[in-house]
């Protein structure tokens, strides 16, 4: 089975989808699993990532910066 969901909330997709993708004037123009996606991005990223990921690389949830912050990662 497969949902498709449209939204502008990067963290409701980071956290919780397989697959994320951005359409541009009606193209896909880049398309991969939400780490891949998010991370590196200044532009279309999570909160997440833009606050932590210059010191947590790869990071794009608030779970992943709280169990960076206690080392669980």
């Amino acid at each position: 089975m497969a949902l498709l969901i449209v939204t502008h909330d990067m963290e409701f997709a980071a956290s919780y989808t397989h697959r994320c993708a951005l359409l541009f004037d009606g193209q896909v123009i880049s398309e991969d699993e939400p780490h891949a996606f998010f991370s590196g991005n200044r532009f279309y990223t999570t909160a997440a990532g833009l606050i932590a990921g210059e010191v947590m690389p790869g990071v794009i949830t608030c779970e992943e910066v709280i169990d960076g912050c206690l080392g669980s990662t």
